[in-house]
């Protein structure tokens, strides 16, 4: 049997409004050399019943692998134990690829050998009653890593993530200690073992909805702090990153509150001179600015894409 080139591991927990469309995504694909290996985390919705009916419909051939809830790491883990391809892609569940995702990524790793992973740009997409767009940017990965520990930029993406499948070993896998975090933790890891690249192209477009772990400050917070532990003789300047981190967690919890009460309890926090606080809150700003610029033509492309997904 041919080994397919691209190995595509897609995670599935409770996910029955998205997974048909981020599996629609990856048919899309203007590269067709891959397998699908689909791990369900022991859905309790429909999410099971939609992906067999839709494998059966599109005559997919697909290794569905099921688990009792053990956490997305988990079901990586076993996506990966399974995996036969040259590369290794994730997909989340809710999130979308672009159609020349896989393309693109195969090209550059072909050519750069050195480059055990690759990581690219993305979009995050909000598809309410307006469909809002921000433009994550990177260029390079010590950066990338170095503020998505200090919380005052955004993260990498595992949707967006190719790695060599012949550069895996037993320490490289992810946590399955960590609920959230673990793509920073999996990503930290690699990038100490190998040569990682961040392609400045947009391939995936990060879903925000309800119900999503990164979401639950607490867990954050105390996965954050387990990562930042776990690395702070490896990583320079830890210790700013603990005063951003902390900061986060005091303005985290105003994202919840309406307008006027989020304004109030900011001008308390500004009042004790806390300058850690003033910093953050100009970074988490500034990137939230940068992140509204989105191309005419970009944006074209990823309407293009929704309006192809089922609904």
């Amino acid at each position: 049997m041919t080994q397919p080139k691209v190995s595509v591991i897609i995670p599935v927990y409770n996910k029955e409004n998205f997974v048909i469309s981020s599996l629609s995504s990856v048919i899309f694909q203007s590269f067709t050399d891959w397998e699908l290996i689909i791990v369900d985390d022991g859905s309790t919705d429909q999410s099971v019943k939609k992906i067999k009916s839709f494998i059966q419909e599109n005559a997919l051939k697909c290794l569905f692998l099921e688990q009792p809830n053990l956490g997305a790491s988990s079901a990586k883990n076993l996506g990966m134990a399974n995996a036969t391809g040259e590369y290794i892609a994730f997909l989340d569940a809710d999130d979308l690829w672009l159609p020349n995702k896989l393309e693109l990524q195969c090209l550059y790793m072909d050519k750069h050998e050195d480059v055990q992973i690759t990581l690219t740009n993305y979009i995050i997409f909000n598809k309410g009653k307006h469909l809002r767009l921000r433009a994550i940017r990177s260029t390079e990965v010590n950066k990338l890593v170095k503020r998505w520990l200090e919380m005052r930029g955004f993260g990498g993406c595992t949707s967006t993530l190719m790695l060599r499948r012949k550069s895996l070993a037993n320490n490289l896998l992810f946590n399955e200690n960590l609920e959230t975090s673990e793509d920073l933790d999996f990503i930290i890891r690699w990038n100490l073992a190998y040569k990682i690249k961040v392609i400045s192209r947009f391939t995936t477009l990060y879903r925000v909805s309800s119900g999503q772990l990164h979401m639950d400050t607490e867990a954050t917070k105390r996965n954050v702090r387990l990562v930042h532990q776990r690395y702070m003789k490896l990583i320079p300047n830890t210790g700013r990153a603990i005063e951003y981190q902390r900061a986060y967690f005091l303005l985290s919890p105003l994202r919840k509150l309406s307008v006027g009460s989020a304004l109030k309890c900011l001008i308390l926090l500004l009042s004790k001179g806390d300058w850690v606080v003033f910093e953050l809150l100009f970074w988490i700003i500034l990137r939230n600015i940068k992140s509204k610029f989105v191309s005419f033509r970009k944006r074209s492309e990823v309407l293009r894409l929704l309006n192809r997904l089922p609904n």
